[in-house]
């Protein structure tokens, strides 16, 4: 072979591995080299709106994030809807009764869109109900929509483990939003920019390298070893000591020693909620809190390594002390230890995330709230 020929072949073979993630990218749906919609969709620069591509419409199976790739994962059939604002919404162009911001429950992960919290409240009340999630109220403060729309009611979700100080939000602060990231910066809020285009979407597709992460995951790589430690058609490793064989239900590691950093900084975390009833209180909205009870609050006895552990009930006492400052509160945690003693299957086995039945209380349980706060009537 002469020189030039090696030349052409050398730098077609560069071309070629050059291009491939873009020819990929451009030719293969959003999805083709990610296990889940969220991770699918996720915007992670270049963007003034919510976390997700905006204007998209897939449909993905996905598994638990438990006990993914095992014989022990269960496979859901997922419909996901974002809005020209990145938020999993299906498209709206009107104004909103109630706002949810939230983590990933209130998102619906591992759930189809139909099962979302808000998507089940809007069916039963024929109310408006928007999702922020997963975000926090800073993402709430700078939307410009609720700056000329107010909602009739704001509703924060956080799940236990993660609801421990969420950030405070001053009355100055709210009122000095517009001007401080606004105006000043130059930054406009989601009300003003221009949804992403489809360069900023590629680039972003780009940066994340699904391609190569998908191939370092995979379940077989090219030596014919698991690419995934969790792959091998047998319990896991590391949920040994939270999995329950005779339920089949798998838990995470971390909420538990996450009660205890609760218990640590409570007063903190109702000192902090205490702001956000006041800040709505100021702008004649309503606020209710919406705390979510890990899975292993509701199922410890089923946690082998964890079976004779007592709950230092964490949030009966947030429930309390919120109320006692005239805060709403949904009492998630009560009625989740009503419905398992009845046998109410509230979680998904092999996820961290509630499941149907679980959203589905819950709903019950919001649209009580907004009835007892004259909320359901649309005019």
């Amino acid at each position: 072979m002469d020189k030039d020929l090696k030349f052409f072949v050398s730098a077609a073979l560069f071309l070629l591995v050059v291009s491939l993630p873009v020819l990929v990218i451009l030719l293969l749906p959003v999805d083709q080299f990610s296990y889940t919609a969220y991770g699918a969709l996720s915007f992670h620069g270049g963007h003034e709106g919510g976390p997700f591509y905006p204007n998209i419409r897939l449909e993905k199976y996905e598994e638990g994030d438990l006990a993914y790739g095992t014989k022990y994962s269960v496979e859901k059939k997922v419909k996901w809807f974002t809005d020209a604002y990145g938020y999993r919404n299906m498209p709206f162009n009107g104004t909103y009764d109630i706002v949810i911001i939230g983590d990933s429950y209130a998102l619906g992960n591992r759930l189809s869109q139909e099962s979302m919290l808000s998507e089940v409240i809007m069916a039963r009340t024929g109310l408006k109900v928007y999702t922020m999630a997963s975000t926090n109220i800073d993402s709430y403060l700078k939307d410009q929509r609720f700056m000329a729309h107010p909602p009739k009611a704001v509703i924060v979700e956080y799940v236990e483990r993660s609801m421990a100080a969420p950030p405070p939000v001053t009355l100055d602060e709210a009122a000095n939003y517009y001007v401080r990231h606004v105006q000043l910066s130059g930054n406009p809020g989601p009300q003003e920019y221009r949804p992403a285009d489809r360069t900023k979407i590629f680039m972003d597709r780009v940066a994340k390298l699904s391609l190569v992460k998908y191939l370092k995951t995979t379940r077989v790589n090219l030596f014919n070893r698991t690419g995934n430690e969790s792959v091998l058609g047998q319990k896991p490793n590391p949920y040994n000591d939270l999995y329950n064989p005779g339920t089949g239900m798998f838990f995470i590691k971390d909420a538990l020693p996450a009660r205890q950093l609760n218990r640590q900084k409570l007063d903190a975390t109702v000192a902090s909620l205490e702001t956000y009833g006041e800040f709505f209180r100021h702008q004649k909205i309503r606020f209710i809190y919406l705390p979510v009870p890990d899975k292993e609050t509701i199922y410890n006895e089923m946690i082998p390594k964890y079976a004779n552990a007592t709950y230092d009930g964490f949030l009966p006492d947030v429930t309390k002390r919120l109320r006692a400052q005239d805060i709403a509160v949904i009492d998630a945690y009560t009625a989740f230890m009503d419905a398992k003693q009845k046998g109410v299957l509230l979680y998904q086995l092999d996820d961290t995330h509630w499941n149907e039945n679980g959203v589905n209380l819950t709903a019950e349980l919001v649209i009580d709230e907004l009835g007892r706060l004259q909320l359901l009537n649309k005019q």
